[in-house]
């Protein structure tokens, strides 16, 4: 067996593409999808049954493997006003996770919890750039 992950490019970095919040069967209540473009843009898609639904503009940088900053562009703030106060940083790796409806299933998390970034869940690969 390798010890190689699906997602070792991303933790290698950065992780361009589209990633949805692995929440097996709650999926159908809530999932946040995050897009990392190649130019340093993306965004975050909040779907709720609760909340809606809600966008919300970002810049990124991929520092080092398994290290990237994000910083959402809520209240219109634009990316030449950003301060290096601003950068939320995300220690993240390549994992397994089980849900109620997978038992073994890759995903992208923070390194010391069951999430990635201040999502609802971690994130597993829905189309790569």
């Amino acid at each position: 067996m390798s010890d190689s992950h699906p997602y070792d490019w991303a933790v290698i970095g950065p992780p361009l593409g589209v990633w949805r919040t692995v929440l097996g069967s709650a999926s159908v209540l809530m999932a946040d999808t995050l897009t990392i473009a190649a130019d340093g843009t993306g965004s975050l898609d909040m779907r709720s049954a609760f909340r809606g639904n809600e966008s919300v503009a970002l810049v990124w940088r991929h520092l080092s493997p398994g290290f990237m900053q994000i910083v959402p562009l809520y209240d219109e703030l634009e990316p030449a006003a950003i301060t290096e106060d601003l950068w939320e940083p995300i220690n993240y790796l390549a994992s397994w996770q089980q849900t109620d409806s997978a038992d073994h299933e890759p995903v992208l998390k923070n390194q010391h919890r069951d999430d990635f970034w201040t999502l609802v869940g971690a994130l597993q690969l829905v189309a790569r750039a």
